[in-house]
């Protein structure tokens, strides 16, 4: 192949930009889903082609990066929910010599130290730290022997692993299917009762969960789908437990503001969830006024913001009653109250919160008022401001002093100024 040396700057200038049109599994000569090692293996590759620092060019070095960076978002989703073994990439019958041999292989692909990736590092070790410390399919040349039901001590073993989690889970199944333990072979009573507490303790597991969010939960459930737990998952997210921490998750949503909140109530929709019913709930009132609150230190225009957002996601609370809110209103008030202009545009920045007619009977803003056009009053050259604004207020339906009586030449200059 041609290399950069000899090509014209007119060439290389079109091999980049048909480089750039290219997917990101094409500029890496992938497949349109490779896995994670097959990723990271041809981007080490081809890049040492392109690499600067060998003498390569930097645009189609960066091209390539752009490549990696696009595709690996999608392999670490992949990696996250797929079986331990398949992390791996190990037989059904593997051997702590192929696990040991595998790990080692892909640990040099994975790690940040050699160009791989941080989270696919870290959850190949996961996966071989599980593996390491459970039996392997071939740890035993006996056979497994005739079907059995399971005793009580694997029973509590399988309850257990169901509370560490799905690698857990995955993992003890994994052996008793290998030795014939079927649970399917207890007596009817016992199976069912079993199966309602493996559900039980699941639906436990789960609840922690929902309350650390939906990025934490929606993940396990795949990983719990892995392991051939479908029919425990059944309706789950309908349980009383689940619903009650999800509820408490939204309370905890309710802190951090409207867009964070409705962000991530779309997505547990979407994960089977329904819209949570607490907008009568006192912790709700009192989480989505707490956040107004803060909000109303920042300005009008970010507690205008909050208050539109927090009514379109069905929490439109009457705040202008509020004290804090009062109080903060008030006070913008009595600043604004140096000019009517200021004032009326104070009024239309604050929206439903500003109550003019209230406002202008307070002693606090009339005092403010009266204390601005004396002052003005006094001011040499200022009459002209003086008489403007003191028929603005008079117009807002404030009882000013005594307006000035102007001559002819200045009343006729302020109706051209005005």
């Amino acid at each position: 192949m041609t290399t950069q040396e000899t090509r014209s700057p007119i060439q290389l200038q079109q091999m980049r930009q048909a480089f750039a049109k290219k997917t990101f599994a094409e500029r890496l000569e992938l497949s349109a889903r490779p896995t994670s090692a097959e990723l990271l293996s041809q981007f080490k590759k081809l890049s040492q082609k392109w690499d600067p620092k060998s003498g390569g060019d930097a645009e189609m070095y960066r091209l390539m990066r752009e490549a990696r960076d696009g595709l690996i978002e999608e392999a670490r989703r992949v990696y996250r929910v797929a079986r331990l073994v398949d992390r791996l990439h190990l037989p059904a019958n593997y051997t702590p010599q192929n696990l040991t041999a595998s790990f080692k292989k892909l640990s040099a692909l994975y790690h940040p130290d050699f160009g791989g990736d941080n989270e696919l590092y870290r959850l190949l070790v996961e996966a071989y730290q599980h593996l390491k410390d459970g039996p392997t399919p071939a740890a035993s040349e006996t056979k497994a022997g005739a079907p059995r039901p399971p005793t009580d001590r694997e029973l509590t073993d399988i309850l257990s692993a169901i509370a560490n989690g799905p690698f857990k889970f995955e993992s003890l199944t994994a052996t008793f299917d290998r030795h014939n333990i079927s649970p399917e072979l207890l007596p009817e009573a016992r199976r069912k009762q079993f199966y309602e507490d493996m559900r039980r303790v699941l639906i436990k597991q789960l609840a922690g969960l929902v309350r650390k969010g939906y990025v934490e939960y929606a993940m396990d459930m795949k990983r719990w789908a892995n392991t051939g737990a479908q029919e425990l998952l059944k309706n789950i997210h309908t349980e009383e437990l689940i619903q009650a921490a999800f509820k408490s998750r939204c309370l905890q949503l309710l802190t951090q503001g409207p867009f964070v909140y409705h962000n991530e109530i779309v997505e547990w929709i979407k994960l089977g969830f329904k819209s949570p019913a607490i907008e009568g709930d006192a912790q709700a009132r009192s989480a989505v006024i707490n956040n107004c609150l803060i909000t109303l230190t920042e300005g009008p225009l970010a507690f205008s913001a909050a208050t539109k957002k927090w009514r379109e996601v069905g929490f439109g609370y009457d705040l202008s009653k509020e004290p804090t809110v009062q109080s903060t209103i008030l006070s913008v008030a009595v600043q604004a109250s140096t000019s009517p202009f200021v004032f009326k545009t104070a009024a239309e920045n604050w929206g439903s919160v500003w109550n003019t007619a209230e406002l202008l009977k307070n002693p606090l803003v009339k005092t403010a008022i009266l204390t601005s056009l004396q002052q003005l009053h006094k001011t040499k050259g200022q009459r002209e401001k003086y008489y403007l604004q003191a028929t603005e207020w008079k117009k807002l339906g404030v009882e000013v002093p005594t307006l000035l009586k102007l001559g002819p030449i200045r009343r006729l200059n302020l109706r051209i100024w005005g």
